[in-house]
């Protein structure tokens, strides 16, 4: 019978197979292992191995209990058999021929190993390296010792196994018959990148083998471009007379090696006794006849069955009876080490993990040291947060140091329109390229990276490209709802009939990437004077000027700005660099509402919609909701907003925020000089004061909206 213990995902798991003689009166099994991953909830199952064609008997099972104790966890896992040997058998010299892969002569396989199924292997440097592939042949690495061995007789084997994938990998160790009619094993999890290291099993031979064999199974599949390779090393297979429990699968600093014996034999640490302190108790009782008969230790034996595994006469190199195990588990993407006060831990590197031994009663104290670059991002188990942890030894204690390694740097490379177009790492190696049609469709998966066409936001659930006020789907080269400023405009562009429509339906001239206007492409969110001392105004700007009301704009077509416009340009200026100085935060406090309307004050526009009846500002917020209902204001594209304020005129660009008191901030007029960000220029007040470009003060996903107040003292001018 084989018991597992799971996590309900099936990504950590343990065996023990267990032999039921025949007609057995009920008897005490023990399961004890421990958890590599954490578990969101735990199985246990119970395979029956034969068939009972006869029909004459059966297994029973019966007072099962599945038990979580997390203080006594070890590196190991004990299969305590009611049945195993205490006394007899013989002990001999290692039964494996070239256990450490010196000789790699390939003329007829590597010598005296069998390497079977669907799986690639190699020699280097005296190392078996091998992984298993995506064929349906179940792999093996096997060698049959041609060697018999009389039931009961007790069993060790030691040997290193390593993992240079960048996933943990589990791999399945048996000692059985060469035909697998009969087999003990141990389940091993390699942590990523594990450098090689000794692992272990002691066991007996539940039944008489005519050819003990060794052998290993790797359980994931892949390629060594991918996954990398399993290593295996030093593989020692021995006849022993050193006590058993059953059977125990010793991971890495879980043993020590007894220097009595001829063949190293693995000593295991001290955990509580298996029976009162079990993790999973299974009565079994078989029923039908069987050459066989065995006489169930009592459960005295069992107690005391790790007590008993020193073989007589080794000094382990444990500490006293009385010591208590502090096991540390070093986790997450990065390296770093854990020492202890007093000395007893030492654990270095990557998902690896170490033990400490301690007097009980004793106050010990973990630290944590991140390795360069990389951080520690704190304690689980029986330490907690981010700093030292002190433990006080009372039992055994499990501690894991989560450690992050450092920050992946990219690096965008956009087009004219902004769009990405490629991702780089910090080395200059591309990581992703895209490749965009003129209305933004990309042949690129919809995951990875989000930021796409435009340099905007794309959904990888709804295939929408998030364009600020309104949400665009490229493939239709359509918008998902209306333009919300153009409801009137339509007149004078039949382009602008469609209110789906994206950048005029004219991707290749216009782009529209806040949603609300189209705008040429070449002078995208540069708003600076030309050569000629004109601004770069586009005719859709100066259409939607005209019906607007804002007949001085087109002045801009046919020359640059006047002195009227210069002064008002200085005026506005003047007064945001006063209202920068003067309202500072304070305490958390902000004051964009108080600076934008002393400066709409200032410049001599009218104040009332965005005072109380006293004259004092309103909320943000509540200065949107008045802007948006008033017929003094009204709404312009970012693009707009730009060209107005280069001519002294006051755009206020809005945020309004439900959960918050919003944010307001002006435009300023265009200066020249080059900062990080884009969007419109802000004369910003708020977390912080100055002048900077939209992006920098609005999160992309906030909808912006830019209001001006229409004017009323129309002038024309002529070159």
């Amino acid at each position: 019978m084989s018991v597992l213990v799971r996590s309900s995902a099936w990504d950590d798991l343990a065996i023990c197979n267990f032999h039921l003689p025949a007609s057995q009166s009920p008897a005490g099994y023990t399961m004890r292992m421990h958890t590599t991953v954490s578990w969101s909830a735990a199985a246990i199952a119970f395979y029956a191995a034969d068939v009972n064609g006869s029909g004459t008997g059966s297994y029973q099972l019966d007072n099962v209990s599945l038990v979580y104790k997390p203080a006594n966890s070890s590196a190991k896992t004990d299969c305590v058999d009611a049945n195993a040997p205490t006394s007899g058998g013989s002990s001999g010299s290692s039964l494996i021929t070239n256990g450490d892969f010196s000789n790699p002569d390939y003329s007829n396989g590597i010598v005296g190993w069998t390497l079977s199924g669907s799986m690639v292997a190699q020699v280097t440097s005296e190392v078996l390296e091998y992984y298993r592939t995506t064929g349906s042949t179940t792999p093996v690495v096997g060698q049959a010792t041609s060697t018999s061995v009389s039931a009961n007789q007790r069993l060790t084997a030691i040997f290193e196994m390593g993992n240079t994938s960048s996933f943990r990998q589990r791999v399945t160790v048996s000692l059985q018959e060469s035909d697998a009619s009969s087999f003990v094993s141990c389940v091993f999890w390699l942590p990523a990148g594990a450098e090689r290291r000794a692992y272990a099993m002691t066991t007996f031979a539940p039944v008489a083998w005519t050819n003990a064999t060794w052998a290993v199974v790797p359980s994931n599949g892949g390629s060594e471009g991918s996954h990398g390779w399993l290593e295996l090393d030093t593989v020692s297979f021995a006849k022993t007379t050193d006590a058993v429990l059953g059977t125990e699968c010793f991971e890495p600093g879980s043993f020590t090696i007894s220097e009595s014996a001829p063949v190293p034999v693995p000593v295991p640490v001290p955990s509580p006794a298996p029976v009162p302190e079990a993790l999973v108790v299974a009565n079994v009782t078989p029923r039908g006849p069987s050459p066989m008969a065995r006489t169930p230790r009592s459960s005295a034996a069992i107690d005391t069955a790790d007590e008993s595994a020193a073989p007589d006469g080794a000094t382990p190199a444990l500490a006293a009876p009385d010591a208590m195990s502090v096991l540390v588990n070093l986790a997450g993407s990065g390296t770093g080490t854990v020492s202890s006060s007093p000395t007893g831990v030492s654990c270095a590197g990557h998902e690896v993990s170490c033990n400490g031994w301690f007097a009980e009663g004793a106050t010990v104290t973990l630290i944590a040291t991140p390795a360069s670059g990389h951080a520690f991002a704190g304690w689980s188990g029986a330490c907690t947060g981010t700093g030292t942890c002190e433990l006080f030894i009372d039992g055994e204690l499990t501690a894991t140091a989560t450690f992050t390694g450092p920050p992946t740097l990219t690096y965008y490379h956009v087009d004219i329109l902004g769009s990405v177009r490629v991702i780089t790492d910090a080395n200059g190696n591309t990581v992703t390229r895209h490749d965009f049609a003129p209305f933004g469709e990309s042949t690129s998966a919809l995951t990875g990276d989000s930021r796409r066409f435009l340099g905007q936001e794309l959904d990888a659930e709804t295939g929408f490209d998030h364009f600020g006020a309104r949400q665009y789907r490229n493939v239709w080269g359509r918008f998902g709802s209306v333009d919300p400023i153009f409801a009137g405009g339509a007149m004078t562009n039949p382009q602008l009939w469609n209110r789906y429509a994206y950048a005029l339906n004219g991707p290749l001239r216009y782009s529209d990437p806040s949603g609300l206007e189209p705008e040429e492409t070449p002078d995208k969110d540069t708003y600076t004077p030309d050569p000629d001392g004109g601004y770069y105004v586009s005719f859709q700007d100066a259409i939607s000027a005209f019906w607007a009301g804002q007949f001085s704009l087109l002045n801009g077509l046919f020359t640059g700005p006047s002195a009227q416009e210069q002064t008002a340009t200085s005026v506005l200026t003047a007064a945001q660099d006063a209202a920068i100085a003067r309202w500072l935060p304070s305490n958390g406090t902000t004051f964009c509402n108080i600076a934008t309307l002393g400066i709409l004050n200032a410049v001599g526009g009218l104040t009332f919609t965005l005072a109380d009846s006293r004259g004092h500002a309103l909320l943000a917020n509540a200065m949107i909701t008045r802007m948006r209902a008033s017929p003094l204001w009204y709404a312009v594209s970012p693009h707009t907003g730009q060209n107005l304020a280069n001519q002294g005129r006051v755009v206020i660009a809005s945020w309004q925020n439900p959960g918050g008191p919003g944010h307001v901030a002006t435009l300023r007029p265009a200066d020249g000089v080059v900062r990080r960000g884009s969007g419109p220029l802000l004369a910003n007040v708020g977390a912080e004061n100055g002048i900077m470009h939209a992006s920098s003060v609005f999160r992309r996903t906030a909808t912006v909206v830019y209001y001006t107040q229409m004017q009323f003292n129309i002038t024309f001018r002529t070159p």
